[in-house]
């Protein structure tokens, strides 16, 4: 049975391996960026079950990235989890864009597997 397969793209280092490391842990494939410049051809390489992104990043914004992953056929059916330590006007407004989940950082970090685990039961992936 193949793994579930989560995008993690997350700027901090310390805190993209940290959940790499606990998302690996709890039985998922990962693969990270630094920057959503590189999670776009992750996302099109890998073709990820989950994603999971900062909404504050250099380069590019994530409300920009999940507008751009649910506005293509190709990708729109894959679930988000937005995160940020920035305003909850943040979140909300990464909600109104697509993401099924969003976090504020510093986050518990249980929480991001069990809301991937929720994410998946609830596409239906096995």
């Amino acid at each position: 049975m193949a793994k579930a397969l989560v995008l993690v793209a997350e700027d901090d280092t310390d805190t993209r391996e940290t959940v790499r490391e606990l998302l690996e842990t709890e039985g998922f494939d990962v693969v990270a960026a630094e920057d959503l410049i590189l999670a776009y051809g992750l996302l099109s390489a890998n073709r990820p079950d989950v994603i999971l992104a900062d909404i504050m990043m250099p380069k590019l914004d994530g409300i920009g990235f999940i507008r751009w992953v649910k506005s293509n056929p190709d990708f729109s059916d894959i679930p988000i989890i937005a995160m940020t330590a920035y305003d909850e006007k943040y979140l909300v407004e990464a909600k109104a864009s697509g993401a099924v989940v969003t976090i504020r950082k510093p986050m518990e970090l249980p929480f991001i597997a069990e809301a991937v685990s929720r994410l998946l039961s609830a596409t239906s992936h096995k």
